[in-house]
């Protein structure tokens, strides 16, 4: 297998991951202490993000890599966005504007740090 087919199969398989736990029914859930689902959303989209740089980058070396930065930030922030709806669908689950904006921002930290290391 080529590192490039690997690195979307990542992305595929953790896209499925995210979707599958947002598919779990709220009162299912242990929440934690107040505030670690919020930092738990910005870890899980700063991993997509950089996933997804990744392979951009393995992909093709004729994008730009400030390209690759827009593309994994904002394909990251809108799977955020659609999952949030996806949980609209989901018994004891809820449409939350500040898990949206820490999937952003983990999106955008994410994004920025393969920029500068990759």
């Amino acid at each position: 297998m080529t590192k490039k087919i690997f690195l979307w199969t990542l992305v595929i398989v953790y896209a499925l991951l995210i979707f599958w736990v947002s598919s779990i029914e709220g009162n299912e859930l242990d929440t934690g202490p107040p505030g670690l689902d919020k930092f738990l959303h910005l870890i899980e989209y700063l991993i997509l993000s950089f996933l997804l740089y990744s392979s951009f980058r393995a992909s093709s070396n004729q994008i730009k890599n400030n390209t690759i930065f827009w593309l994994s930030f904002s394909i990251s922030a809108l799977y955020g966005i659609s999952d949030e709806i996806h949980q609209l669908f989901v018994a004891n689950r809820f449409f939350e504007i500040t898990d949206i904006l820490f999937d952003t921002f983990g999106s955008l930290i994410g994004a920025f740090w393969s920029y500068k290391r990759l």
